[in-house]
């Protein structure tokens, strides 16, 4: 695991807050359905190439920081104590929300566009990922 030895946590925790808080242009923060069509709207189809900026932009977000908290978390999982007690308890919530919000991506862009997402494996591997870290 590299990682900077004189990282303090603190830290680690304002990096998370600048990389969930970075701002998307709106097109990329209205959510769609696995069809592809908007939730809100149903009768306009999303155009394709913002719907895979939007799933490439989600998923470097959240692969980002599924790695930053590897280490806090792989730290927490070994300590004799409750994971609640821990002091890495972020680290754990953290981790679960990126997985989980990178495995429904992954699986609703796979229900959309199932012959593009044969072919992207990378998604599949950070999916994989995802799913190992929860």
């Amino acid at each position: 695991m590299l990682r900077s030895k004189d990282t303090r946590y603190e830290d680690v925790l304002r990096l998370d807050s600048t990389i969930r808080d970075f701002p998307f242009p709106p097109e990329f923060l209205q959510e769609f359905s696995a069809t592809g069509e908007s939730e809100e709207d149903n009768s306009l189809p999303k155009p394709f190439r913002v719907e895979i900026l939007r799933f490439l932009a989600i998923t470097c977000m959240h692969t980002t920081l599924l790695r930053l908290h590897r280490y806090y978390i792989q730290t927490c999982l070994k300590q004799p104590t409750s994971v609640l007690q821990d002091p890495y308890l972020p680290s754990v919530f953290a981790t679960l929300r990126s997985a989980c919000i990178l495995i429904r991506k992954t699986d609703a862009m796979e229900r959309a566009y199932p012959r593009l997402m044969s072919k992207v494996t990378v998604s599949w591997y950070h999916a994989f990922c995802a799913a190992v870290s929860s």
